[in-house]
């Protein structure tokens, strides 16, 4: 096989690998949106087990405050870049919102979160906790979250009142209109 068979082959695979992302990060999302939504208006339990390593130990959701739970990796490259906006949000509604990271990642990979966390400082302005039970997965599949970074908006009444990617302007219109309501 020549060289040129070779960059052609290559170029192929890469065009296939780059159709796929495209499909499993921009289309197979829209498409859940509408196959399963997210279950708005449903009491979200409170997800205990969560072991807090930034902020101050809080119950998830605050009981008749707005809460918004953040499901992320410290893997999660998407997830990395979107803690700025997020820390941004969670400032500018610091006095009417619980905002609160969750990571569902290992209790045994606790040193290495800690330490993604301080690397993070004031990037990550917000509470941030360990799920290492598994107790927020629940939230997650009632908000339709098939992917992260994944973002829930609960009322003050404790209700899930939006749900999708951190980084779509109606997530920020949700926090307000949830601000407004309670």
């Amino acid at each position: 096989m020549g060289v040129l068979s070779t960059i052609l082959l290559l170029a192929k695979n890469v065009a296939i690998v780059f159709l796929v992302v495209l499909i499993v990060n921009l289309i197979l999302p829209f498409v859940s949106t509408f196959l399963y939504p997210p279950k708005l208006g449903v009491s979200v339990a409170p997800i205990s087990g969560l072991k807090f390593i930034k902020g101050a130990s809080c119950p998830v959701p605050t009981p008749k405050k707005v809460t918004v739970i953040e499901i992320w990796a410290t893997w999660c490259g998407p997830c990395v870049r979107t803690i700025p906006h997020l820390s941004q949000i969670a400032n500018r509604f610091k006095d009417s919102v619980s905002f609160v990271g969750i990571t569902q990642e290992s209790l045994n990979d606790e040193a290495k979160i800690v330490a993604f966390v301080e690397k993070m400082g004031d990037k990550m302005d917000y509470c941030v906790a360990i799920d290492g039970l598994g107790e927020s997965r629940v939230v997650m599949k009632d908000s339709a979250g098939l992917g992260i970074p994944h973002v829930i908006v609960i009322g003050a009444d404790g209700k899930m009142k939006w749900a999708g990617h951190p980084m779509k302007a109606a997530f920020v219109d949700a926090v307000v209109k949830a601000v407004n309501e309670q």
